[in-house]
């Protein structure tokens, strides 16, 4: 009988499926709003335009894997529009009979590979969305689902808000799926300045938290490209032309996903576009409409690598240099007393020994930084090598040793892909989150510092907070499509800065030219503030205050230098000494890397900015100059160059131009105001023109020396993601990145404010080249342009005339137009409004304007943030508001008051919503900003309102006034009191406004009504700040009958009805010790509004729990009575009760409650001031901490209750332990107490006041 072979399982993964798939989602995808494909036109107009959308069809179809279509107009029953276009591709129509109409267009490459399913949307109208869902048609197979949603949301018409929720609802009851996408024409902005006319494209409040729960529902998040999408103009007088970015791209790929495939979107290089079509329109005229096409622009979305290449430089890792292995090899094997020809011969001998004592290390030494920064690489390494290559036999080497590694690798080898990546990315996801910086190790002889919770709470948040900054993914031409190959891009960037922007200008002046120009400039260096050599001290303190930044070319960091400084030291003074004499620095000194930091995601070449980085010692020696020529430099340069000068301010030139200019409208004076706009100012400099300079002001010969060395044979190397052997000369300019250009352009632009100063008829306001010169008179603004042309020539200085703009106090007239453009520069600009230092200046400015932008910035970062948000407890929430969201207002509001309406209100209204559990509605705004000594929470949040009136007051001299009853600050400004109310756009006067709002708080106010505060030294603005929190918003917080106040929720909540039970509690609260952990607090606070989470709490909300539970009323899950709901939990329990008793007695903290006495009282702690010690408040709050937490986690989990002396018992233990883990310990239990103390029986539960227990979750 022929033997049967046995059937052996195949393994659950397959080989990758086709080449540019991968298990991570990253398809191709174009979105498009053809605004028609003209398919029912027969006149040749029609048919030209047919022609030029299938032109552009046809080139997406080339960079694209999937192209979804919108407003496509196509009849009901067509399906065949597309076809020819799309041979070989999967059509999914969604036609609305002539109107709208969407369209996914498959191609081959994922229609063979993955199933397609249509997803039912309801009765969401036709033409609006299309939900598609892909499932890899081999279960097997290295891919993962994913989804697709291609939207064509409504605009215009009647019910707008109601018909867009419907939209939004019905994609948010589809299933969430790890990977979707979200693509199209979404008919609205998120920010206001992604529209000309943003009013046009806005949501409702309604529509707004219906659109923030889809985004949350699918974990989306934007992929940003800045160019607007749309743009439409009308022959109809009165109506402007609408530009917005209302074609966008989502994704839900998260952090992990991210470590191996960036998304990146960008708008495709295409034949027929608006502005072709209306390019033609002037040359042709009525002929124009054969160009004519659709007027969006395509979005395209792909996924770029971040596989690091093989061609990349060395680097040591930071860790080698906090290695004492390091150390002792280095000092083994480094020889002190050998000689070298000079300086540089031993700074390379040092280098060669550095980089052998690194590699050795790398080789054979294991530390802590090493595996936290070794494991994450090889998670990613693994992820990224199953996600392109599907599963290999040569992976066993990235999991070799690594325990966890090893249970992804053999999950996807038993269970398969999804497995996998569901194990890796949670991994990963950890070890982005645990790895926090190192503690430093304090040096001999000093006290280690222990970071602050808060920090420690900042640095963690960061890693999990998503980026806001751009990575340089490609680099996008003009008219082609984005280059990503990183030879190519070289190329490119070599091209611009190289032979455009850092190459020697072809007609640069003589020296003798440049000393005559300079002849009438005659400042000099004060004889005593000369600089002199430094001493070896200097470089000591150097190489100590270095950070942790990039190395440079030799990839050797600061820290190899901190840790060998006492050999370092004096081989860079060395150096330093040996250019100051004039040598020439070798080959390579000068050599740096550049990295290329995208100032918007267009990746346009012009639109990076150069960052070098020359290697450490170059930067530790420039340091030490800067620190020598800073004396010189502060008494040198001109009193209106206020920036990179240690104690100099820009502040104040806001403060002094605002002061003119406003003061000027009032007086209703004329002023011109020019703002210079300079073109890459760093990189334009003259080096010949510095040298001149240094040597005018009487810098002494080894300083210039040294200086000019630094531009001998300058050299940099693009940062890409591989090495190439492009390098760029720089023969002009000061590098972007080294710590003594800043101060050295302070030095050469001093010429030309001195020039501006020599002329008398100007004021001159300049921070670096950020430069604005006002002036009565129209004619100064004219010499001003030719002084600035002049110095352009002989400096080098990049100008842009079209850029620069000039405001004036009064409207422009047509003799100003007539004026300036027969100026120098013709090309100015007269615009009504222009920002300067971050601060829009303009004749009709309001506040509101000024703080536009930020708060567009508040919104745009709140809703990036807003899933990490709400991941977190309310204490990280309240943090992450305070640091990364509410700061943004800082700059601005010590000038100016926050408008509260169209400002205030808004921000408080979205830190409700993204702070406060169940959408804001679980306590009141103000309750987050109560400071902690009264019931707040141990962080509080920062008030808007409140950091506005500390920023403005602390600048006014507040104590001058006490004893008055009337502070003169408004009252003696008559023009405040005009017929239209207080519109002053003056920062002294809204100073003098902020300080009298504090002076007319009570606080602030003897006996008799005069004036009696006490602000001073550097605690003056946040003593401020606390007092306009404490009295502004204390009648809000104690009011008996405002439904969010205290009083009001202890009666709602939990029937204690008057004033006297909520002043009793923030009283109590001051008792609360400061060891008391965050959390804890944080549960009481929450307690006490009726906030916790409970299943009653929930259903009210809108929740579902389990429908057994439902049935039987959610019954409590310690004892399996009443209700789960607060009130039930804390007041009613028996277990709760009994747990309390042996709990206190425990402690020894027990106490006796009167009769009659609310249970409520002695559950959140409001008996009268003083009955108790400050001990039992805090055993009632780290008590009702363990109920709430033990709830959750234990008696939630049980099929039935245990009985009630058993789960006191346990209760009581969990408690006694929280207790004993955070109280001092002169506090805590004792371990004879907790073992051998007598508990007496538990007292009957006290009969509660007429008034009864409240309803257990009254709505809010």
């Amino acid at each position: 009988m022929e033997e049967r072979e046995e059937e052996v399982d195949a393994p659950p993964f397959a080989p990758h499926p086709h080449p540019s798939l991968h298990l991570i989602p990253n398809a191709r995808i174009t979105t498009y709003n053809v605004n028609s494909f003209s398919s029912y036109g027969t006149d040749a107009k029609s048919k030209a335009r047919r022609d030029n959308i299938s032109t552009n069809c046809r080139a997406l179809k080339q960079i694209s894997d999937i192209v979804c279509f919108q407003e496509t107009h196509l009849r009901a029953n067509d399906r065949f529009a597309a076809s020819s276009i799309f041979k070989g591709w999967t059509l999914l129509y969604n036609n609305a009979d002539g109107r709208q109409g969407t369209l996914m267009a498959i191609s081959p490459v994922i229609s063979n590979n993955y199933s397609i399913q249509i997803i039912d949307l309801g009765d969401v109208p036709k033409g609006r969305l299309q939900a598609v869902r892909f499932t890899p048609k081999n279960v097997n197979s290295a891919l993962l689902p994913f989804q697709l949603f291609n939207v064509y949301f409504p605009t215009g018409g009647t019910r707008l808000s109601a018909r867009r929720v419907t939209c939004f609802d019905a994609l948010n009851a589809i299933p969430p799926c790890r990977h979707t996408f979200m693509v199209g024409d979404f008919n609205f902005i998120e920010n206001l300045d992604d529209s000309i006319n943003s009013e046009l494209y806005t949501l409702s409040n309604t529509a707004k938290d219906s659109w923030q729960r889809l985004l949350g529902t699918h974990s989306l998040t934007e992929v940003q490209q800045p160019l607007k999408t749309f743009f439409r103009s009308f022959k109809e007088p009165g109506r402007a032309t609408t530009a917005t970015r209302i074609d966008r791209v989502y994704t839900s790929h998260s952090d992990s996903d991210q470590t191996v495939f960036t998304p990146v979107c960008y708008i495709p290089h295409l034949q027929h576009t608006s502005f072709s079509y209306n390019a033609w329109k002037l040359k042709l005229n009525s002929k124009a409409s054969y160009k004519a096409t659709s007027d969006h622009f395509p979005v395209t979305l792909k996924f770029c690598s971040t596989a690091p290449s093989k061609k990349r430089d060395f680097n040591i890792p930071k860790w080698v240099g906090d290695s004492q292995d390091f150390v002792k090899h280095f000092n083994d094997n480094w020889n002190p007393r050998r000689l070298y020809d000079d300086s540089f011969q031993a700074e390379l001998a040092f280098k060669k020994q550095v980089s052998a004592s690194a590699r050795k290390i790398l080789k054979t030494t294991k530390t802590t930084a090493k595996d936290d920064i070794s494991n994450i690489t090889r998670a990613i390494s693994l992820f990224r090598s199953v996600t392109q290559e599907g599963a290999s036999a040569a992976q066993e080497a990235l999991v070799e040793g690594d325990l966890e590694l090893r249970k992804c690798h053999s999950a996807l080898i038993a269970e398969g892909y999804d497995a996998f990546y569901n194990l890796l990315t949670l991994h990963i996801h950890s070890l982005l989150s645990g790895c926090l910086p190192k503690p430093k190790v304090a040096e001999e002889g000093k006290i280690p510092t222990k970071p602050s919770r808060v920090t420690n709470i900042i640095q963690d948040v960061k890693l999990e907070l998503p980026s806001t900054r751009e990575r340089l993914v490609h680099i996008h031409e003009e008219g082609k499509e984005p280059e990503t190959c990183p030879k190519a891009m070289a190329k490119i960037v070599k091209s611009f800065w190289g032979a455009k922007v850092w190459a020697k200008r072809s007609n640069t002046p003589t020296l003798r030219r440049i000393e005559r120009y300079l002849s009438n400039y005659h400042k000099l260096i004060p004889d005593d503030l000369i600089p002199q050599l430094p001493a070896l001290y200097h470089f000591f303190a150097a190489i100590e205050e270095s950070g942790d930044s990039s190395a440079g070319r030799d990839g050797i960091p600061f820290s190899i230098y901190r840790a060998l400084k006492k050999v370092a030291a004096p081989l860079l003074m060395e150096i330093f000494i040996s250019l100051a004499n004039g040598a020439r620095p070798p080959n390579g000194f000068n050599h740096g890397r550049l990295y290329l930091i995208p100032k918007d995601t267009s990746y346009k070449v012009d639109r990076l900015r150069p960052i070098t980085v020359n290697n450490s010692s170059n930067r530790i020696i420039t340091t030490v100059m800067v620190t020598l020529i800073t004396p010189a430099m502060q008494a040198l340069l001109d009193t209106s160059q206020k920036g990179f000068i240690p104690g100099r301010r820009g502040t104040d030139h806001v403060v002094n131009l605002n002061k003119v200019f406003y003061e000027s409208i009032r007086d209703r004076e004329n002023m011109f105001v020019l703002f210079l706009d300079t073109e890459k100012a760093f990189d334009s400099i003259d080096h010949a023109f510095i040298g001149a300079v240094m040597n005018k002001v009487g810098l002494p010969r080894w300083c210039i020396n040294f200086v000019m060395s630094l531009f001998d044979n300058a050299l940099v190397f693009p940062v890409l993601s591989e090495r190439t052997s492009t390098s760029i000369r720089i023969q002009r300019g000061v590098k972007q990145g080294c710590p003594l250009s800043p101060i050295i352009f302070a030095l050469v632009y001093d010429v030309l404010l001195v020039y501006l100063t020599d002329a008398g008829i100007l004021l001159i306001f300049a921070f670096a080249d950020d430069l604005a010169v006002a002036s009565s008179d129209r004619a100064n603004i004219q010499r001003a342009m030719e002084i600035i042309d002049v110095f352009t020539i002989f400096s080098g200085l990049g100008l842009n005339s079209n850029k620069t703009v000039i405001i004036k106090t009064h409207p422009f007239t047509i003799d100003d137009a007539v004026f300036f453009q027969n100026s120098p520069w013709e090309d100015v600009k007269l615009l009504l409004s222009h920002v300067y230092l971050g601060v829009l200046f303009g004749r009709n400015v309001t506040p509101t304007e000024i703080f536009a932008e930020a708060h567009q910035k508040f919104d745009k970062r709140l809703t990036l943030y807003r899933t990490t948000i709400q991941r977190r407890s309310i204490d990280h929430r309240i943090i992450i508001v305070n640091v990364f969201l509410t700061s943004i207002f800082s700059y601005l509001t010590q000038f100016f008051i926050v408008p509260y309406k169209e400002v205030v209100k808004k921000v408080r209204n979205s830190i409700r919503k993204a702070v406060i559990s169940f959408n804001g509605g679980a306590m009141g705004y103000v309750h987050l900003i109560t400071p902690t000594k009264c019931m707040g929470f141990k962080q509080p949040l920062r008030d808007l309102w409140a950091a506005g009136i500390a920023a403005l007051a602390s600048h006014v001299d507040l104590m001058s006034f006490n004893g008055m009853q009337h502070p003169p600050l408004i009252p003696n400004k008559p023009y405040l009191n005009s017929a239209r109310g207080w519109d002053s756009m003056i920062i002294g006067d809204h100073r003098d406004a902020a300080a009298l709002d504090l002076l007319h708080l009570p606080h602030a106010r003897n006996f008799d009504g005069s004036v009696l505060v006490n602000y001073i030294g550097n605690s003056k603005s946040r003593n401020i700040y606390h007092d306009a929190v404490s009295e502004e918003y204390k009648p809000d917080i104690l009011h008996l009958t405002a439904p969010t106040s205290l009083p009001s929720k202890l009666h709602s909540r939990w029937g204690l009805g008057g004033i006297q039970y909520a002043i009793a509690l923030r009283a109590n609260a001051s008792g609360i010790g400061g060891w008391m952990p965050a959390h804890y607090r944080s549960n009481h606070i929450k307690l006490i509004f009726n906030a916790l989470a409970t299943d009653t709490k929930k259903e009210r909300r809108g929740g579902s729990g389990p429908a057994d539970r439902r049935a039987d009323g959610f019954p409590c899950y310690l004892c399996g009575g009443s209700t789960d709901s607060s009130f039930h939990i804390f007041t009613e329990c028996e277990v709760t009760r009994q747990a309390k008793h042996i709990f206190l007695h425990t402690i020894d903290c027990s106490y006796e409650q009167p009769q009659s006495t609310p249970d409520a009282v002695y559950t959140l702690g409001a008996w009268q001031i003083d009955q108790h010690p400050d001990k039992l408040m805090n055993a009632i709050i780290v008590f009702n901490h363990a109920v709430w937490d033990y709830r959750t986690m234990f008696f939630k989990a049980l099929l039935e209750p245990p009985s009630n002396h058993e789960g006191a018992t346990r209760l009581s233990a969990y408690a006694t332990t929280l207790w004993d883990g955070s109280a001092p310990t002169k506090l805590r239990s004792g371990p004879l107490r907790r073992l051998h103390g007598f508990i007496p029986p538990v007292p009957p539960r006290q009969p509660q006041r007429a008034q009864g227990p409240p309803d257990p979750d009254p709505p809010d």
